[in-house]
């Protein structure tokens, strides 16, 4: 499997527990394709947009139904996941939505509010 990542934008840091939530969303989404999607490359992208941060994980692979995840089962194949990403985007009052069509590949998608979160740590 190919990852294809891309950045858009000046992005700063985080505080640290919102970096962290972010990262496990992304690499639950990841470990996702890598695993069910069937896809040859996966693209990760991130982008700094006026006040939010936006990143996408896309893959052309098998996809799935989305009705399975908008149900937030934690009984479906790979549900425990989607749950914990659900649960850690709240965390960081962000919005998660998750596109899928069969046979036509996945993304996810997560928009995170930053204008005010930016850190001033170095």
């Amino acid at each position: 499997v190919k990852l294809v990542y891309k950045t858009f934008g000046e992005v700063g840091r985080l505080p640290q527990k919102i970096e962290n939530n972010i990262f496990r969303i992304i690499q639950e989404a990841i470990n996702n394709a890598i695993k069910y999607s069937g896809a040859q490359v996966i693209e990760v992208s991130l982008s700094q947009e006026e006040s939010d941060l936006v990143i996408t994980v896309k893959d052309e692979g098998r996809g799935f139904d989305t009705k399975l995840v908008e149900a937030r089962s934690v009984n479906i194949e790979s549900g425990r996941g989607f749950f914990n990403m659900y649960e850690r985007t709240e965390y960081v009052n962000g919005k998660l939505t998750i596109q899928s069509t069969p046979n036509h590949g996945t993304t996810v998608t997560l928009i995170v509010p930053v204008k005010n979160t930016i850190s001033t740590e170095v």
